[in-house]
C-alpha cells in the first residue's frame, strides 16, 4: 500500500481541466493521497503535475519538489502550418523558434511526461526518456447520456471541437458540400463562436460564422457549454470527426473526441489517422476514413439504416465506456506518480 501522496495539479484553465485534471483531483483523492489545486508560486507538495501547454503556469521553480509530472496534450514542436498565409506561417515559425529552448528545458526538468497518444510520445522520446501515454478519460458525467436511434426526415450529423479544430471539418468541404445538395442532412456544429489570438493568422476558418457562411448544407450552431455539449451530441444521428491528416500536429492528437462521442453511442465517422485506428475497429464500433468517396459511402449508409447505426453505436459505447472510464484513467496516472517516487 502506498503512503499518502500530497499531490498538487497546476490548472491549465481550458478545457484541459474538465476532461484530465478535474477527474485527477476526484479520484486520487478517493484513493487516499491529498490533492490540491496549485494557484500560485509555492510548490510544497510531494509531486506537482502541470500541463507544459502554457508557458506562464511552469515558472522556474525556487523550491524544486520531490517530482515533476509534465501533462502534454500538444505537440509543442510543430505547428499546422499549411492552413496558414504567408505571414501565419512566419508567426508561427517565430513563436516555435523563441519557445523551442524553453520548452526543452522545462521537459528536462520534469520526472516523466504524461502524453495522450503514442504519435506525441514519439515527438517527445528525444527529450525525454520516461514517458507514458494516458489518453483521457470519458468522464462519468457524460456516461449517463445516450443516443438515440430513431427515424426523421433528415439525418443530423454533428461535429464538436474549438474553433480552433474547425479547420480538420473544413478539409471535407467536398463531402458536405454534396451532402449539402442531396438536402438530407443537417450539420449541428458545437464550437466556441469565435478565438481571439495571433495563431490564426491568415487561417480559414477563424471563427464559426465564416465557416458556416460558406456552406451548402444546412447548420446548426450551439455555443459549447459544459451542461449541454453531451445531450446536444447524443441527440444527433451520425458523429464526424475529420481532421488533417496531412499535419503531423493533427496527427499525433489524443483520440479524445472520438471517444467521447462513442461513450454516448453514436456511429462515428473519423479521420484515419493512428489516434483514431488505435480506438476504432472499422465496421464493428464506428468507421475511418481519408478519400472523399469513402466519407460520402459511410455516411449514406448509416443514414439509411438506423439499425446500423444502434448496432455500431452500442459496440462503440460499450468499449468506451469499458475501457477510458474515469477509474481506469486515474488507476494509469497512479501508477505513474508511484513509480516516480
Amino acid at each position: 500500500m502506498v503512503d499518502k501522496i500530497r499531490i498538487g495539479i497546476v490548472p491549465a484553465k481550458d478545457t484541459v481541466d474538465r476532461f484530465r485534471y478535474e477527474p485527477l483531483l476526484h479520484g486520487l483523492n478517493k484513493l487516499g493521497h491529498d490533492v490540491r489545486l496549485i494557484n500560485n508560486n509555492r510548490y510544497d507538495d510531494d509531486v506537482i503535475i502541470v500541463s507544459l501547454k502554457n508557458l506562464k503556469i511552469f515558472p522556474l521553480f525556487n523550491e524544486r519538489p520531490k517530482v515533476i509530472i509534465g501533462d502534454v496534450t500538444d505537440d509543442l514542436f510543430s505547428r499546422p502550418l499549411n492552413r496558414y498565409n504567408f505571414l501565419g506561417k512566419i508567426y508561427n515559425l517565430t513563436q516555435l523558434y523563441r519557445n523551442y529552448a524553453y520548452y526543452v528545458r522545462l521537459i528536462k526538468l520534469c520526472n516523466c511526461i504524461v502524453v495522450g497518444s503514442g504519435g506525441q510520445a514519439e515527438c517527445f522520446s528525444k527529450y525525454q526518456k520516461h514517458i507514458s501515454v494516458i489518453t483521457d478519460p470519458v468522464l462519468d458525467a457524460d456516461c449517463g447520456i445516450s443516443g438515440r436511434y430513431i427515424k426523421r426526415e433528415q439525418c443530423h450529423l454533428v461535429w464538436f471541437g474549438s474553433v480552433w479544430s474547425l479547420y480538420g471539418l473544413a478539409t471535407i468541404q467536398d463531402v458536405l458540400d454534396k451532402l449539402g445538395q442531396a438536402g438530407q442532412f443537417i450539420l449541428h456544429i458545437i464550437t466556441a463562436p469565435t478565438v481571439n489570438h495571433g495563431r490564426l493568422l491568415g487561417a480559414y476558418p477563424s471563427n464559426v460564422y465564416e465557416f458556416i457562411k460558406r456552406q451548402k448544407i444546412a447548420c446548426q450552431f450551439h455555443a459549447w457549454s459544459p451542461s449541454s455539449y453531451s445531450k446536444v451530441i447524443a441527440s444527433c444521428d451520425i458523429v464526424l470527426i475529420p481532421v488533417d491528416a496531412k499535419s503531423s500536429y493533427t496527427r499525433n492528437k489524443p483520440p479524445g473526441r472520438v471517444l467521447l462521442a462513442m461513450a454516448l453511442g453514436l456511429p462515428v465517422v473519423a479521420s484515419a489517422i493512428p489516434s483514431h485506428q488505435s480506438v476504432i475497429k472499422h465496421n464493428e464500433n464506428g468507421y475511418l476514413a481519408l478519400k472523399t468517396d469513402e466519407w460520402l459511402q459511410i455516411i449514406s449508409e448509416l443514414a439509411k439504416s438506423i439499425d446500423n447505426r444502434k448496432v455500431i453505436g452500442t459496440n462503440a459505447q460499450q468499449y468506451a465506456r469499458g475501457n477510458y472510464n474515469e477509474d481506469i484513467f486515474v488507476k494509469k496516472y497512479h501508477d505513474v506518480i508511484c513509480s516516480c517516487i
